[in-house]
């Protein structure tokens, strides 16, 4: 869900500026992916976690790395 300050907020640059601007929900998308193609999350999850984790420290930081992984770890135990 995008929060109504962001929706506000780029409201105001389009006043400003003229230019349209799209916010994307990227988590709220990636949520019903994975509720849609269940059966499949695991392996989704594996080629996500296999790409970020190979992309170069420019790309994706390593403290960002770090958290996703963590995330990982805490939402595979809550499922136990």
């Amino acid at each position: 869900m995008i929060e109504i300050e962001v929706t506000e907020y780029t409201k105001s640059l389009y006043e400003k500026t003229g230019v349209e601007f799209a916010v994307l929900d990227c988590i709220g998308f990636i949520r019903h992916y994975l509720h849609f193609f269940h059966r499949r999350r695991n392996k989704f999850l594996n080629i996500y976690q296999s790409m970020v984790l190979a992309e170069p420290a420019s790309s994706v930081s390593q403290p960002l790395k770090e958290a996703f992984l963590a995330l990982r770890r805490a939402a595979e135990a809550d499922r136990r």
